[in-house]
């Protein structure tokens, strides 16, 4: 019992340390733990096949929902004050069940679907950068960065429905996917008003072409922290992302995706 006190005063005074006056870069291991709570999302999708097919919005057609609520987890490593590298991931889970009859392309194939129809929309969000800071200062943090924003996507559905003049029975599927490594330069500006409170401001975009991917994307993060100790805070933040792509899915076709989500952050930071 004893060494249990012992143990809760030592992490209690260790948690409670004062804020310091230093710079930016007084930390190397940085993870922040909280929620994404998109506010909207808006997917236009396209599925071709030699050319053919439609675009439709797969909020409006599939009565999929635009809010959500995700878990997320950023964080950085800091080699030394001038690099480090960033990572963060998130998982967008969407689907939707309609009992209305659609028309709609799928490929080049002409989709009617009749009574329940469930679909899903999955993204999954892998960030990796490369960050040099040219400028640090007790109260300013300037940096560039490059690296990988690679994102998984996986589009389907599944119920009754017919293709042409063949009707498909209740488990009937269709599915596309895609894994797209977006490369990314971006810059990011950090400013503390004082020892508990700071802004900081970064956003990616999108450059070059890769094995196969085409297309262009945008990613904005705006936050506010406050530090209640050296080591612990939490912080606010609004995120918006674009993107505009198109890729061929494993059963050869092409996906074209124009996907706009945008939404606020709740987290609690931890430093080392």
């Amino acid at each position: 019992m004893r060494t249990l006190k012992i143990y809760v005063i030592v992490m209690s005074l260790w948690v409670l340390t004062p804020l310091m006056a230093e710079s930016f870069n007084d930390e190397s291991i940085q993870l922040r733990l909280g929620g994404y709570l998109l506010s909207g999302q808006n997917t236009d999708a396209k599925i071709s096949k030699h050319g053919v097919g439609a675009t439709v919005n797969l909020q409006d057609l599939f009565n999929m929902k635009t809010t959500n609520q995700v878990f997320r987890l950023d964080g950085h490593y800091r080699f030394n004050p001038k690099h480090r590298i960033e990572f963060a991931w998130y998982s967008i889970n969407n689907t939707s069940h309609t009992d209305r009859d659609a028309s709609f392309e799928w490929g080049d194939e002409a989709i009617k679907a009749q009574g329940v129809l469930s679909t899903y929309f999955d993204t999954d969000i892998y960030k990796l950068n490369y960050v040099y800071t040219f400028y640090t200062s007790p109260s300013v943090d300037l940096s560039l960065s490059a690296g990988l924003h690679i994102t998984k996507i996986g589009l389907g559905f599944s119920g009754e429905f017919s293709v042409g003049d063949i009707n498909v029975s209740a488990s009937g599927k269709k599915d596309a996917a895609v894994t797209a490594p977006l490369p990314v330069v971006g810059v990011r500006m950090g400013y503390r008003f004082n020892d508990a409170w700071s802004v900081n401001y970064a956003v990616d975009y999108f450059f070059i072409t890769l094995e196969g991917v085409t297309g262009s994307m945008s990613d904005a993060l705006l936050t506010l922290d406050y530090r209640f100790s050296k080591y612990v805070g939490v912080g606010v933040g609004i995120n918006s992302t674009r993107m505009r792509f198109e890729a061929d899915t494993k059963d050869n076709k092409q996906l074209a995706i124009n996907h706009d989500v945008s939404g606020g952050l709740v987290y609690a930071t931890f430093r080392y």
